[in-house]
């Protein structure tokens, strides 16, 4: 493991390491919907995607340290711009200019219809560990 292998080069004797990730709120209806729109659309995204990682390979990926998660709601506001800057940002979005045109179309209509004064909410569930 070349992650765990460079968090111990670089973590000083008795230090800590804290992993926080933004899962987007399966209650939410906009994020049902991009989290829909998502996996028609990207076939990557199944694949990369952080849900991939539970509690317990987290645990595991630490031991023998013990680890707190703490957990808290946090939300996002994008207007158009910001909100394909968002998604663009996302490791499984494709870079293939023919490819994000189609994509962007689909974004759109999205925020067009959960927009709120030309605002999108994204509402998170932040996840922290402190190891």
């Amino acid at each position: 493991m070349k992650t765990k292998a460079e968090f111990q080069r670089i973590l000083k004797p008795e230090g800590h390491i804290v992993l926080v990730w933004n899962q987007r709120s399966p209650e939410d209806e906009f994020q049902r919907a991009y989290e829909e729109f998502l996996v028609k659309h990207i076939p990557e995204y199944q694949t990369v995607t952080q849900k991939n990682i539970t509690d317990e390979h987290i645990h595991e990926f630490f031991v023998p340290k013990d680890i707190r998660k703490f957990s808290l709601p946090n939300q996002q506001t994008f207007d158009l711009k910001a909100f394909f800057g968002r998604v663009k940002s996302s490791s499984y979005f494709p870079n293939e200019e023919s490819e994000s045109k189609r994509l962007y179309e689909g974004l759109r209509e999205l925020f067009d219809e959960y927009a709120i004064d030309k605002r999108l909410v994204f509402n998170y569930q932040t996840d922290i560990y402190i190891a």
